[in-house]
């Protein structure tokens, strides 16, 4: 796929998840901050623009090795290589999910609560929540800890979350294993 086709998507996946959270915060009323805004956690009904976050990472090197040769009767002859080496990055898992424990199950109102192992390297964590129609959700919490209503995951059906904690520059450190919970229909 062509960068600029990669970008198109991406935007268009951006343009898509700003609307969802606009039309369901619109649904459900504004939302509401019932946490103190020094902890890292955050209590919201809809999630912010800032709090979504959709990549789409890929990386290459391109190698091109030009070799000349010379033949006393000919001209010199010079030939192009070019090798194309995908980057993959691995990533260790470093956290355990705490709650919810995988395969809970929620009713349609109240609290969430999630938690996982802190991890001492760690400048902050994202909360990234997957839902049933395959919406990445991210959220960012600087304590071991994050808690959001029910209402706020739109969709009934399985949700899966994991954790990934960021160093001081905001670089990936590790993730946890993905966990799971129900929402119902």
């Amino acid at each position: 796929m062509k960068k600029n086709q990669r970008l198109f998507i991406t935007g268009l996946l951006l343009l898509l998840a700003i609307s969802a959270v606009l039309f369901f915060g619109q649904m459900s009323g504004t939302g509401s901050t019932d946490s103190n805004p020094n902890d890292g956690r955050h209590d919201t009904a809809q999630p912010t623009a800032e709090e979504i976050t959709l990549s789409s990472t890929v990386s290459s090197s391109v190698t091109t090795t030009e070799t000349a040769t010379e033949t006393p009767s000919a001209s010199p002859t010079v030939t192009a290589t070019e090798t194309v080496t995908p980057s993959v990055t691995s990533t260790s898992v470093c956290l355990q999910p705490g709650i919810p424990s995988d395969s809970a199950e929620f009713g349609p109102f109240g609290r969430i609560n999630f938690d996982w192992t802190a991890n001492v390297d760690a400048a902050a964590y994202l909360v990234q929540v997957t839902s049933p129609t395959g919406l990445d959700m991210t959220f960012r919490s600087n304590t071991p800890e994050y808690s959001r209503y029910v209402e706020s995951f739109p969709w009934g059906g399985e949700y899966t979350w994991q954790v990934v904690a960021l160093d001081a520059n905001g670089n990936e450190l590790c993730r946890s294993i993905s966990s799971k919970f129900t929402k119902p229909l």
